[in-house]
């Protein structure tokens, strides 16, 4: 019986990022993937540079710059970690017009899978640190404590 091939990173990643700008059609015109690691990790850091287009295209990525922070990626035995999202120029000269989109994700080797989206509030951590944590509950509150309102609400007087 022959073994199904397991899917490398790149092509996972590669085809959340297209599943996830869809209906906008989507050309990886590169993808580079380069070996990381720091004292107590390893991992890889992915560079991807999509060219978007079609009518759907800015508002495909307006959703990815708002959503990649809590992209859902179901890879085996490595978690994202970091993303981040650089919007180039769009080329006019093209029809329709595209919009050059750069993408670098650092994914960290573990042995743990993290829960499907719908339980990722109560996923708990790897269990080296074997703390509960909700990954999105903790980017919110650490945003949100650390902005300040000005001028100060104040209580409407009666």
């Amino acid at each position: 019986m022959r073994q199904s091939q397991i899917p490398s990173l790149q092509d996972v990643i590669t085809a959340t990022l297209v599943n996830f700008l869809a209906p906008a059609n989507v050309e990886v015109t590169s993808e580079k993937e380069t070996p990381w690691s720091s004292a107590t990790f390893t991992g890889a850091r992915q560079s991807y540079t999509l060219s978007v287009s079609g009518s759907s295209a800015a508002a495909a990525v307006a959703r990815l710059a708002r959503d990649i922070a809590d992209m859902d990626f179901d890879l085996r035995r490595h978690v994202v970690v970091d993303a981040v999202l650089q919007i180039g120029k769009t080329n006019w000269r093209v029809s329709p017009p595209a919009i050059c989109v750069r993408i670098e994700i650092l994914t960290v080797a573990c042995d743990y899978r993290p829960a499907p989206s719908a339980r990722r509030s109560a996923a708990i951590s790897p269990p080296i640190i074997g703390v509960p944590v909700s990954l999105r509950a903790a980017r919110r509150e650490s945003a949100a404590s650390s902005l300040a309102i000005r001028p100060p609400i104040e209580p409407a007087s009666t």
